[in-house]
């Protein structure tokens, strides 16, 4: 009988290690991906100002961007815009990997135009917005 306690009293302890190693995992998952997040925005943000932070401010120029980390490819990337309203008025968007500090697709449209004049991502081409969307949401949703 005291054996048999012993034993269970082990199983008990393996189970509660068990129990405690489960339950503390996705937290610290969680928190390395906060900190894998955090750390992408704060580079995209870093990549932006090298490039557009120094800019003397244009009235017909307007700069954005929106990161994403990609958890499945442990990639941070970016889409930055430029929309420009003067005169030869056009939308571009840019799909950079901050990483390797290199430029996955383009898009350009002239406002006046109903296509884009150039549209691709990764070597494939596209002809409408709804197609560069397609092709870059597997880089901003994963």
């Amino acid at each position: 009988m005291h054996k048999v306690r012993e034993i269970a009293g082990k199983m008990l302890v393996a189970a509660l290690a068990l129990l405690v190693l489960a339950c503390s995992s996705p937290s610290s998952e969680s928190s390395s991906l906060y900190d894998l997040q955090a750390s992408c925005g704060n580079s995209a943000r870093d990549w932006f100002s090298k490039l557009h932070g120094r800019d003397t401010p244009d009235t017909f120029r307007n700069f954005d961007f929106a990161n994403h980390y990609n958890q499945k490819s442990n990639r941070c990337y970016l889409i930055w815009n430029e929309t420009h309203t003067g005169p030869g008025s056009y939308i571009s968007y840019q799909l950079v990997d901050v990483n390797d500090n290199a430029a996955i697709g383009f898009y350009l449209q002239p406002v006046d135009d109903e296509k884009p004049t150039r549209c691709e991502v990764d070597g494939k081409h596209c002809q409408s917005s709804k197609e560069w969307t397609t092709l870059v949401t597997p880089y901003l949703h994963e």
